[in-house]
């Protein structure tokens, strides 16, 4: 027999609260609060050197730019991540 479609978010809410955070996904939930707020401090810094007005060298320029572009891709992979866990925390 084939499982049974979920119509609604009630359905989806009734299936999700059999699902609670393992013991690694509470301690993943933890680390990625962490690197979180460690890339976002670092993409700041980045941020306040880019309208600083001052001017780099090319060199840093182009290293500094790479790794604000970097950040922001593990900060979305992280953040994605970050809201599943987090959502299946809340709903248990």
């Amino acid at each position: 027999a084939a499982a049974s479609v979920i119509k609604d978010a009630a359905q989806l809410k009734n299936f999700m609260e059999g699902f609670k955070l393992s013991f690694n996904e509470k301690r993943e939930l933890e680390q990625l609060e962490q690197d979180i707020t460690a890339l976002e401090l670092e993409k700041k810094e980045l941020e306040t050197v880019f309208s600083s007005g001052v001017e780099l060298d090319n060199a840093t320029l182009v290293k500094s730019t790479q790794r604000f572009s970097e950040i922001s891709a593990v900060l979305d992979k992280k953040m994605t991540k970050w809201l599943e866990l987090t959502e299946i925390n809340e709903e248990n």
